[in-house]
């Protein structure tokens, strides 16, 4: 105990900051939770709706979409979340630039609609390039969700994300009933920005008071540098497959393969975003502490692969009967897609953490020099897949991401004393029991495609028989994390 009852010691800060997580990881992930529900409903809904083809158009705005919507962020989250202190010059300057630089992209979005339809032979993608682009004004949503992750208080977050969901695909899918085709997908993350801008800033109460200052800019620019230049980067990399595709291919087998990536991103993103959203601001309290901060990062690591990597190789393994009872039998093309991005899925896991690492110890700068390796590394693989259209780019995703992860994860470890091995030895057994339940799935599969003809029962049986065996598996091999998984769940059940 500390001597001075206003001062906390380090054990009880420590303390203090795991019961703070914990409240914050529940919050976020029962948001999150209902936000992959809504997201799932309101894709399965469009893909009944509305042609592939379409969403292959769409496809090809929101990469230009979400990458300007990157842009317009600047790392100002990251910097505010990091920052010992938190300043109100700091925080007004960082709205200000997130302002001005979101205008600026409307206008640059908007002039290059017709440049990027020509160059993508698709004429009908200058009006959904002016539709998306008015998304760049509206997004505000930096600095008031960047006060509610410093402090950990992810409660008025998570209710105005589950809004700003509900409305933003009830929009969607209204659109599509009206015949909107692809201008009802892109209208989706328009209604979604707007409504979170409105919410966060009503729940913060936050409202500037001053202009933009220049030793605040220069502060903040002083850390974001590196992490624009990684993001940007990092989003060109992760894109490229897309912008390859919709060049050199047709909008169907975008749609097809945008479609599987997002079956193989979903499950992973929405629990990396509650992990993340916490993980980060957790981490920065503990830049000081290195034991503290090895053992947060190593459990977190573990935990998200035990609940996230299931959903993946479930995906991967039920992908046949899923994208039938799910998507219908003109999404058959996606039957193979699915099986092979879900498994690439899970070493998205462990390659998430890899800025949060960067970032906490403050090596921005190198985290954007290292990525530069893996973007051309990553440009090789897509230039060859591309040959072999959307299910050669699968592929190129599955092979880059599982040869590049142990260097991609090499030097981040490395910056907090952590190593590979140790990593690896604490994710086996998460791992023996991916590999029971994979084989659970298969075995039903097989057993079953010719003795029952109803799609819909067989992906139930599946479904049950891959649980079980990973349940049964985990439980057996990887008890404590089992116990853990359990806990929070428990605790996620009690009043906040």
């Amino acid at each position: 105990m500390s001597s001075d009852p206003g001062v906390l010691s380090p054990g009880e800060a420590r303390s203090d900051l795991r019961d703070r997580a914990v409240g914050a990881v529940k919050w976020s992930a029962a948001s999150r939770a209902v936000v992959q529900v809504v997201q799932f409903a309101g894709t399965v809904c469009l893909a009944r709706l509305v042609l592939p083809s379409d969403f292959g158009l769409a496809a090809l705005v929101l990469v230009v979409s979400n990458f300007a919507l990157l842009l317009s962020d600047l790392g100002l989250g990251a910097v505010l979340v990091h920052g010992r202190e938190l300043t109100r010059e700091k925080l007004d300057t960082a709205f200000w630039v997130n302002a001005l630089v979101g205008f600026a992209l409307t206008l640059v979005v908007a002039g290059l609609a017709w440049p990027l339809s020509v160059f993508y032979h698709q004429p009908r993608l200058v009006g959904l390039f002016l539709v998306a682009s008015v998304t760049y004004t509206l997004a505000l949503t930096v600095v008031p969700l960047a006060i509610l992750e410093r402090e950990l208080n992810l409660r008025p977050a998570a209710v105005a994300e589950v809004v700003a969901a509900c409305l933003g695909w009830g929009v969607g899918v209204i659109a599509a009933l009206l015949g909107a085709g692809a201008y009802a997908v892109v209208l989706v993350p328009l209604v979604n920005v707007t409504a979170s801008s409105v919410l966060y800033g009503w729940v913060t109460r936050y409202r500037p008071h001053s202009f933009i200052s220049k030793p605040a800019l220069r502060e903040i620019w002083s850390y974001s540098r590196g992490l624009v230049g990684f993001n940007f980067v990092n989003y060109f990399t992760r894109n490229s497959d897309d912008i390859l595709l919709g060049r050199f291919s047709t909008p169907a087998a975008l749609g097809f393969y945008s479609r599987a990536y997002l079956i193989m991103l979903l499950p992973v993103w929405q629990i990396q975003t509650v992990i993340g959203r916490v993980l980060f601001p957790a981490l920065a309290k503990l830049r000081d502490d290195a034991a503290g901060l090895v053992a947060a990062h190593r459990k977190s690591l573990v935990l998200s692969s035990a609940i996230c990597a299931p959903l993946a190789a479930g995906a991967a393994s039920c992908s046949h009967d899923f994208v039938l009872v799910v998507f219908g039998p003109r999404w058959s093309p996606m039957i193979p897609m699915v099986a092979i991005l879900s498994v690439a899925g899970v070493q998205q896991i462990f390659a998430g953490t890899v800025g949060s690492l960067f970032q906490v110890t403050g090596r921005t700068g190198l985290m954007f020099r290292w990525n530069i390796l893996f973007t051309a590394l990553t440009l090789i693989a897509f230039a060859i897949g591309i040959h072999w259209g959307a299910l050669g780019m699968c592929w190129a995703v599955f092979v880059r991401g599982w040869a590049l992860l142990p260097i991609m994860l090499l030097i981040p470890l490395h910056l907090i004393g952590e190593t590979l091995r140790a990593i690896s030895r604490a994710l086996a057994p998460v791992a023996i029991s991916l590999v029971i339940e994979a084989t659970a799935v298969l075995v039903t599969f097989f057993l079953t495609r010719n003795v029952i003809a109803s799609p819909v029962i067989r992906l139930i049986l599946q479904i049950l028989a891959g649980s079980a065996g990973y349940l049964v598996a985990l439980r057996l091999v990887a008890r404590p994390t089992f116990s853990e998984i359990f806990r929070l769940l428990r605790r996620a059940k009690a009043p906040a």
